[in-house]
């Protein structure tokens, strides 16, 4: 098995050492062990029903949850140690409740919050245990009009640093 389609969206290395490699239309799974590719999603991947072909991006935070990003559907985490799969729905009318429709950038910090940049540079941390935002801002998008390219890096301070890939504006602490 090879790689099907050649726009490749990102990767990720999962818990278990495979390298999850996003494409426009799904995903396939290389094992650097076996020097496979493979297309079978995983059994929790698929019995949370969520279309491999919907998530547009995958991370992990710290404890190896991996967070699945999807323009369509929101956003979903596998918790590695219960396997249980939550979905955080997204473009939310309620006022505590995550309002960007697409996620471009995802980083989860060490208090359980996760700190997300969404559609036309709105940035929002959301508590992990209730599922509320509890901070939002508009700045970025003033600064980033290519909103898509926006990206999370958490330094070892715990400082995270924001920047673009397709802009020269710089980075912003």
């Amino acid at each position: 098995y090879s790689i099907s389609d050649n726009r490749i969206r990102g990767i990720f290395e999962g818990p278990d050492g495979k390298l999850w490699i996003s494409l426009l239309e799904g995903f396939v799974i290389y094992d650097p062990c076996s020097e496979e590719f493979s297309s079978e999603i995983p059994y929790t991947y698929n019995n949370a029903r969520i279309p491999s072909s919907a998530v547009n991006r995958l991370r992990t935070d710290q404890k190896g949850n991996i967070w699945m990003m999807s323009d369509e559907l929101g956003l979903f985490c596998y918790n590695r140690e219960s396997g249980v799969v939550t979905h955080f729905e997204t473009g939310s009318q309620h006022e505590k409740g995550i309002q960007s429709p697409a996620v471009s950038s995802l980083v989860a910090d060490a208090d359980g919050y996760i700190w997300m940049i969404g559609f036309h540079g709105l940035l929002e941390k959301v508590d992990l245990k209730t599922h509320e935002v509890v901070f939002r801002t508009r700045f970025l998008n003033k600064m980033y009009p290519d909103w898509r390219s926006l990206q999370l890096f958490p330094d070892k301070d715990g400082h995270f640093w924001i920047y673009s890939s397709s802009s020269n504006e710089g980075v912003v602490l």
